[in-house]
């Protein structure tokens, strides 16, 4: 055999070590959301039981990254809800660098639900395909030219998230609030994504409505109004990383996602601030939002009826290939 041959070899085992199984990663963002929603259910700070659900769903999460063979980290503080104390958990795995200079890559999704849901869209999708993408991505390890930090947050969702004393939104109980404002005092450099609702899609003519102003979306901006797409949106100041997050978003080799992005002023459109995302702006950070905008288009957002089969698994499959093209772009990996 040649020297060629040998080196031809070695990079097609490569290659082969890291493509998609697009079944095999099905299968699993479909237990992931199961998991989650079906088995685990309503988790957040309401109540012992649901706390114990919460950090079932904290436990489920650590333990499957170990088995990736990757080491999180538990940031935990101290949250407070109708009289109660919880400790928390901000879940972390880090990927470090090549180039310590660049800006860390944040990427986060949050795994508590509301008072009733079990949350499958929200955000068991948000959680499922973050943790595909530290799977995926430990192939590449030592490859990433900036720092890549993978973040799951508790309490995004309203009550839990309120400051306990003056009921202001983005209280101290929230896990991103919590982190960021930690980074920023570390002087940290980053830019931050945060997928939010990401599973429900349909092809129907009418599904996809917009917080205010149909004509301005539609006519003007030129969106659909059919939900089989997924909306990158920013704030005014972090338009420039937005179309960066946008134009990595592309599967190599396979069909491109359909995107709508949308940078706009907070207060003409308020709704665009509705994440954890929001937590890094209050910081100074650039900060995006990955969503399928939830109640604009899904009937069970927020409803005991967010259960694993309302999930669109193809559609959502094809989403999160095309996510670890972005997230290998935005840290600086070429294939």
């Amino acid at each position: 055999m040649t020297a060629q041959n040998i080196s031809n070899t070695s990079t097609d085992v490569e290659d082969s070590v890291k493509s998609i199984d697009t079944a095999d990663l099905l299968v699993r963002l479909k237990q992931h959301i199961a998991y989650l929603s079906d088995t685990i259910g309503i988790r957040n700070i309401e109540n012992q039981a649901n706390y114990q659900k919460l950090d079932q769903a904290a436990d489920y999460i650590c333990n499957t990254l170990k088995e990736m063979g990757l080491t999180p980290s538990e940031h935990t503080y101290e949250a407070n809800y109708n009289g109660e104390n919880f400790i928390m958990r901000n879940i972390e795995v880090v990927m470090e660098g090549t180039d310590p200079t660049k800006e860390i890559i944040l990427i986060g999704a949050h795994y508590d639900t509301v008072k009733y849901s079990p949350g499958a869209d929200d955000n068991g999708s948000g959680v499922a395909a973050l943790l595909e993408i530290a799977r995926h991505m430990t192939k590449y390890q030592g490859e990433n030219v900036s720092t890549l930090k993978l973040v799951f947050f508790p309490n995004e969702e309203c009550d839990y998230s309120k400051d306990q004393d003056t009921q202001a939104s983005f209280g101290p109980n929230m896990g991103s609030v919590d982190y960021a404002t930690k980074a920023k005092k570390k002087n940290e450099t980053i830019k931050m994504i945060a997928l939010e609702s990401i599973g429900y899609f349909s092809d129907e003519p009418g599904s996809q409505q917009f917080p205010i102003f149909p004509f301005l979306f539609k006519r003007i901006l030129g969106f659909s109004d059919v939900a089989n797409n997924i909306h990158f949106v920013s704030n005014w100041h972090s338009r420039s990383f937005l179309k960066d997050c946008s134009k990595a978003c592309n599967r190599q080799g396979g069909p491109s996602f359909p995107i709508q992005n949308l940078y706009v002023p907070e207060w003409l459109v308020p709704d665009i601030g509705r994440s954890d995302h929001k937590s890094f702006w209050l910081q100074g950070y650039e900060a995006i939002m990955i969503t399928d905008t939830a109640s604009l288009r899904n009937p069970n957002y927020h409803k005991a009826t967010d259960v694993s089969d309302t999930v669109n698994y193809e559609t959502f499959t094809k989403l999160v290939q095309n996510l670890f093209d972005m997230t290998k772009n935005l840290v600086g990996i070429l294939d």
